[in-house]
This record gives C-alpha cells, sequence and structure tokens, in this order.
C-alpha cells in the first residue's frame, strides 16, 4: 500500500533490528521525521495507511521498549504515541502495548531507568485508552499495575499523569477494575503527602473517582488519609478535598455521609473566603440533590 511505502522502507525496516545502536537510532529517526511531514498534510495520509504502516511497524516498536539505547527506546514511544490518534483502529494495538509497557514500568523492581521514558510510556498508556476506551477491558490487571506502580514513581509528572489514568479507568473499565481498586488507591494514597500541592491534588481527583468503584473497606481505609487534607496548608488542596467529600456524598451509598459531613463542614472554618464560599455552595448543591 502507498501509505507504508510513504512512510517506511524495508531497508528502514530492516534498519530497526540491526545490531548498531545508532543505525537503530537513525532509522527511528527518519520515521519520526517522516510522521511529521505527513501529519502537516492530511491530505496525502489517510487513517487506513497509517493502520497499514503501523501494523507493519508495531511489533519491532515494542520490541524497542526494551533496547539498551535510551534514545531509541524513547524514539519507539514517541512514533506509536505519534502514530496512534491517525489509526483507522487503534483498538487493534492496545492489548499488545499495553502488556509492553508494563513490562517496563508496571512491575517490581520497575526495569525502565529513564524517568523520561517512563513519563513517555504512562501517556501513552493514558492515551490508547483514552482514544480506544473499550479496549481497555482487554487488559485491566495491566492498566491497573501501570497505573499503581507510576504512582510510585518518584518523578512528580509522572505521579500526575498516574492519577489521571485512575480517573479515566473509574470510567472506562468501572465494575473490571474492582477487585485492583484497593491496591491503585493504596497507591494514590501515598502521593497526599508528596511536597508539590499539583501532585497533592491530582492524587486526591484520582481517588475521589476511584474510591467509589472500590469495596466499603477502600473508603474505610482512605477516609484518614483524605480527612486530614482539611488541614492542608495549599488552600488548592482544601478546596479539592471538599469536592471529592461532596461527590462521594453523592455517589456512594448513604451509609458513607455521617463520616463524610465532618469533611465537607470543616471548610465553613476555612481561613480563606474561597475555601468557605466552595464549602457553603457544595452543602447547598447537595442540599437540593438530597430534596430532588
Amino acid at each position: 500500500g502507498g501509505g507504508s511505502a510513504k512512510l517506511v522502507t524495508q531497508r528502514d525496516i530492516n534498519c530497526l533490528s540491526d545490531p548498531d545502536r545508532n543505525t537503530r537510532k537513525r532509522a527511528l529517526e527518519k520515521i519520526v521525521k517522516a510522521l511529521g511531514e505527513l501529519a502537516k498534510d492530511r491530505a496525502n495520509f489517510t487513517p487506513s495507511e497509517a493502520q497499514e504502516a503501523l501494523t507493519t511497524l508495531h511489533s519491532l516498536l515494542l520490541k524497542l521498549f526494551k533496547d539498551s539505547a535510551e534514545k531509541c527506546r524513547e524514539l519507539a514511544v514517541t512514533i506509536i504515541a505519534s502514530f496512534a490518534p491517525l489509526c483507522d483502529d487503534v483498538g487493534v494495538f492496545v492489548d499488545a502495548t499495553v502488556k509492553a509497557v508494563r513490562e517496563r514500568i508496571g512491575d517490581s523492581p520497575v526495569l525502565e531507568e529513564s524517568e523520561e521514558v517512563r513519563l513517555a510510556l504512562v501517556s501513552l498508556t493514558h492515551q490508547l485508552v483514552t482514544l480506544s476506551p473499550s479496549s481497555a477491558k482487554l487488559c485491566v490487571a495491566d492498566l491497573c499495575s501501570i497505573t499503581e506502580k507510576s504512582c510510585l514513581d518518584k518523578f512528580p509528572d509522572a505521579k500526575k499523569v498516574a492519577a489521571d489514568l485512575a480517573v479515566l479507568l473509574s470510567k472506562t473499565v468501572r465494575e473490571e477494575s474492582r477487585e485492583f481498586s484497593a491496591a491503585v488507591c493504596k497507591a494514590l494514597a501515598s502521593n497526599l503527602s508528596h511536597q508539590q500541592y499539583r501532585t497533592r491534588v491530582a492524587a486526591l481527583h484520582g481517588l475521589g473517582a476511584l474510591v467509589p468503584c472500590g469495596d466499603a473497606k477502600v473508603f474505610d481505609d482512605m477516609m484518614p488519609f483524605v480527612a486530614r487534607l482539611n488541614l492542608d496548608r495549599a488552600h488548592q488542596v482544601r478546596e479539592a478535598v471538599l469536592h471529592v467529600a461532596a461527590s462521594w456524598m453523592v455517589d456512594m451509598p448513604p451509609t458513607v455521609i455521617p463520616k463524610l459531613l465532618p469533611v465537607l463542614l470543616h471548610g465553613v472554618s476555612d481561613d480563606l473566603d474561597a475555601v468557605r464560599g466552595t464549602c457553603v455552595e457544595l452543602v447547598d448543591k447537595i442540599g437540593r440533590a438530597q430534596a430532588a
């Protein structure tokens, strides 16, 4: 087909598995450049051509996820991420890609040493689930494992993407992720004491979405970590915890309300007008929801 020829020659394909790392790197860079050119003018590049080209390259690129050269690993991830939105049906690539990502960042010990590559891998995972939510059902255990381990990554940017991934899983595989939710929630909770407030807020959003997917024990285990954030030094965190308490009061069985009410009402006595205002607004909203 024209599409794969425009992007990759047989020689490029051979070069991707060449014993010389510079040869592999040059072949990858050539594909990245060709992709960039084609993406500028979509007229000469149909979704079925993109599909065909990625089908040709996919297994070679996944092998390169464990290349000895960091640059080759990074480029291989970049190429799949660039292809994904251009394809007819990215779903056919999700399961194998997610399993390859898990090998690198989803098990203990985490094999990927480069924080940039770890970030690229967890971001690719988020992108694939966003593009093909139905494919997530094929690899729930892998996705949950990647999310859990990425929450524990030392790199704050990876922690943030992992928290976003937790939110996404709560929407796409709500039932299927139930058995894994306790482990993922525990990993998210470990970021509630991170020194950057943005990381704490992201973890809180992740828990806000995922705790209702788990059983009652997950809620009970997470409650002390969440309640503590009423006293957080960052007002963004104190405000976020009110939103989470309010959303749980609406989404979860009424038995949780007595435990959550003190967390929500704590906002009434906050030092900041904005936090007090948020509290009043949320109490009002819940009151209206109950009345309806």
